[in-house]
């Protein structure tokens, strides 16, 4: 699929938000889930906070449909993440609108994240602190709030990145204007150290990370979550439906098609909610039969036997098509290009459909290890140590030409 045909989908899903009715219009549903009873609704705690939240919460990220706020709430979705730069600020301008127009906001947990670009992240810029709190500031403008439940520095990738001074002062201040209640930081690196140094310095309420069956032989990021819960941490998961495995992606790969089937998201999601150190989930559904489904296991965590026979049968394959952004096939490149953060651009861009996503994200690579590097080799010669096909995702990024400015 070229770049064009991506950027004018993305124009036209986001040109939705503005027509009149739309929204609240519930496409016809190819499959019946369960209703789960409000007093059947499994909670748990937030860590430290004290925020009681329904096992199964919206990552709003991909969504444009202001009507899917509404019905996720109507299910009983209480928490809510999005952040400054998906959708280009229009996803927290929905999520704003939609929960101020049918008066939702004191009912709700608002989580949003401030994105630094990589080329912002120096540790001795001191603007830093400025461009932090100013985003934040627009991040409240947009979602019509005076103040959120919980701030994300977003997309740590290193110890030093989540210890930035100037962004704990930004943190600091912030907390102590009334703006957010509860900080946190989600992760992009290796998420085990990064779990243990923030449960060691102990700043942080809440993390946010990576967890899927993909996860599952990763014993060394289990016990971080694990001892991180236990000192009092909130978990959050992401990437729970395995990235690789998702709804868009799937149904275009015929062979992974004919050899699991179709994909068992209720399965993957409940195996991630087995771990009850994980106070909630956030997968990031986009139509109402996704809300259905991923809502259907919030009363219930246990296995149907389908869903075992599922996760028997395709957990290798699964693991075998997300990134674990472990960044061991950086050394195996020439250029040591920041590979990774390459992985998460194809996964937005042919996984999640999201092409603005693929975009902010290539384009906040610093150019000397992006995806420029790459247009010189004949075929890429990094390795993964799961097996991922980085040369062919690397080529498939190459073929929708993103352009600078």
């Amino acid at each position: 699929m070229d770049r064009r045909k991506f950027l004018t989908r993305t124009g036209q899903s986001l040109a939705l938000l503005n027509v009149a009715g739309l929204a609240s219009a519930a496409p016809t549903l190819s499959k019946e889930y369960k209703n789960v009873a409000p007093e059947d609704i499994i909670y748990r705690t937030l860590g430290r906070t004290g925020l009681q939240v329904p096992v199964v919460s919206m990552g709003v990220m991909n969504a444009n449909i202001p009507g899917l706020i509404v019905r996720s709430y109507d299910k009983g979705i209480r928490l809510f993440d999005t952040a400054w730069y998906y959708q280009n600020g229009m996803n927290e301008k929905m999520l704003g609108e939609t929960l101020d127009k049918h008066k939702l906001r004191d009912d709700v947990k608002i989580v949003t994240k401030v994105y630094l670009k990589e080329t912002e992240r120096d540790l001795y810029q001191p603007e830093i602190k400025a461009v932090f709190i100013e985003r934040f500031e627009e991040s409240l403008r947009r979602l019509k709030t005076d103040y959120v439940d919980v701030l994300i520095y977003h997309a740590a990738s290193t110890i030093e990145e989540q210890n930035n001074p100037f962004i704990i002062e930004a943190l600091t201040e912030l907390k102590a204007a009334g703006k957010y209640k509860h900080c946190a930081v989600s992760l992009h690196g290796d998420d085990a150290a990064l779990i243990d140094d923030v449960r060691e310095k102990g700043f942080y309420d809440i993390i946010m990370v990576m967890f899927n069956i993909a996860y599952a032989d990763d014993l060394r990021l289990q016990t971080a979550m694990q001892k991180a819960a236990e000192a009092g941490h909130g978990i959050i998961a992401m990437k729970t439906q395995c990235g690789g495995g998702g709804y868009m992606w799937w149904e275009k790969h015929e062979d992974s098609r004919q050899s699991i089937g179709t994909l068992n998201h209720t399965a993957m999601l409940k195996w991630v909610l087995q771990h009850d150190y994980i106070a909630t989930a956030i997968p990031g559904y986009t139509t109402y039969e996704q809300l259905d489904e991923n809502f259907s296991v919030a009363d219930n965590l246990a296995f149907t036997t389908q869903e075992r026979d599922f996760l028997d049968k395709a957990h290798v394959q699964l693991a075998q098509s997300f990134c674990v952004q472990c960044s061991q096939c950086v050394n195996s490149c020439p250029h040591r290009n920041d590979i990774p953060t390459l992985m998460r651009t194809y996964m937005y861009a042919y996984q999640y459909d999201n092409m603005q996503q693929a975009l902010a994200t290539e384009k906040a690579m610093p150019r000397k290890y992006g995806l420029a590097n790459c247009k010189d080799c004949g075929q890429c010669s990094a390795q993964c140590k799961r097996s991922l096909n980085l040369s062919q995702r690397i080529e498939a990024l190459k073929e929708l030409n993103f352009q600078h400015a």
